[in-house]
């Protein structure tokens, strides 16, 4: 477990920070369509039930992120990041690693000190945890050894990173804010603890995330729209399209296992009188992606999600927890809503406030939600008939 010094910042702030934290003070009203879904936050309530909360650990730290699941020697562990930010000239921060065998009753079985804990992804026995890439010269995203989940070791280290991706083949994707190009594809398996960078887009500016499923990449790059790779061969990828029809910053998103629908959030929505939370594409046809509708709530802010079984499940800030049945995604329902946010918090502001990270963990069916204040929520879920 890392007891090292708050790591100090030696560069600027980024533009696309400052840009983001520039939500704080504005707020605007989403437009309709007769192609669009508008949810009021009064409107956002169960609507069929099915959602039960199993429990809430509480997380120390002033930013809860992201959260991701592991499975360990037959017991299931979530993972949650925390990004503390400024704090006299250091950034301070944590991840927490929480034994939920039982998710009635979790534990907390290990806290990696004075980290930047943006994102955190797991491959084989590794956790990869990004600093976010908000600073130049920052402390590098690091690598822990967690076979032992209650003595994580560092084993290594990475290049700067906002958000990681692992697919299942041992590539790392990675997207960096502070330098021209955005996103990097780096080979796990020579050397989980030395990731070998093996290619680098040729975008002008950098971007944000990316899903993989099978051999598809969607690359969401910000006001470049969402690019979509081959990469049957990851050291060549190869261009199908770009998403860039609608005015919307392409923050994150989550597609079908069957490479069917692609869903995409716009976390900067409120910045635009027309901007839209969330947009359903048809990616059936990689090259010709369709747009099919679009959700919108006109105060919170969605921001990441991930798509299993036909469900939608959002991170939606101050909305709370929302679970969407998309089995026909031009017609997207609202199945249950949880507000993470209820016991109070103030995030980043009204905006950033709530629901940050979502988790399914298919094996067991527990759902993982991070609260920015409130820390771990676990959730169990059956749709209605």
């Amino acid at each position: 477990m890392s007891i090292d010094p708050p790591r100090t910042i030696m560069g600027p702030i980024n533009f696309r920070f400052l840009m983001v934290m520039a939500i704080i003070f504005l707020f605007s009203c989403g437009g309709d369509d007769e192609n669009e879904m508008n949810l009021q936050d009064d409107d956002v309530s169960p609507t069929l039930g099915g959602l039960t909360m199993l429990s809430r650990q509480p997380i120390d730290g002033i930013l809860i992120t992201d959260v991701w699941g592991y499975l360990n020697d037959g017991r299931e562990y979530a993972i949650i990041g925390d990004f503390s930010m400024l704090i006299e000239n250091s950034l301070i921060g944590s991840v927490t690693i929480v034994d939920v065998t039982d998710p009635t009753d979790p534990e907390i079985v290990s806290v990696i000190s004075d980290v930047l804990g943006f994102d955190v992804k797991v491959w084989n026995n590794y956790l990869y945890i990004s600093n976010g890439a908000f600073f130049d010269e920052v402390s590098p995203s690091l690598i822990y050894d967690i076979s032992d989940p209650a003595n994580p070791v560092e084993v290594g280290e990475f290049p700067n990173a906002h958000n990681v991706t692992i697919d299942e083949n041992g590539y790392m994707y990675l997207q960096n804010e502070n330098i021209n190009n955005g996103l990097f594809i780096y080979d796990l398996n020579q050397s989980p603890t030395n990731p070998v960078n093996i290619w680098v887009d040729s975008e002008p500016r950098p971007g944000h995330d990316a899903t993989i499923i099978g051999n598809r990449l969607y690359d969401y790059h910000y006001d470049l729209g969402t690019i979509i790779y081959d990469i049957s061969n990851p050291a060549e990828p190869l261009f199908l399209s770009r998403i860039d029809q609608l005015d919307i910053e392409h923050h994150c998103g989550s597609a079908t296992e069957d490479n069917r629908i692609l869903i995409i959030s716009d976390e900067t929505k409120l910045l635009n009188a027309d901007g839209v939370d969330l947009s359903i594409w048809d990616v059936s046809d990689p090259t010709t992606p369709t747009l099919l509708t679009t959700i919108s709530n006109d105060t919170s802010v969605a921001h990441n999600l991930v798509i299993k079984n036909g469900l939608l499940y959002v991170a939606h800030y101050d909305a709370g927890f929302l679970i969407y049945d998309i089995e026909d995604p031009s017609n997207p329902v609202l199945l249950d809503v949880f507000d993470t946010n209820a016991l109070g918090g103030t995030g980043l502001s009204p905006v950033f406030q709530g629901a940050f990270g979502v988790y399914v963990n298919e094996r067991t069916g527990n759902i993982y939600v991070s609260d920015i204040d409130n820390g771990l929520y676990i959730f169990s879920f059956e749709k209605p008939n």
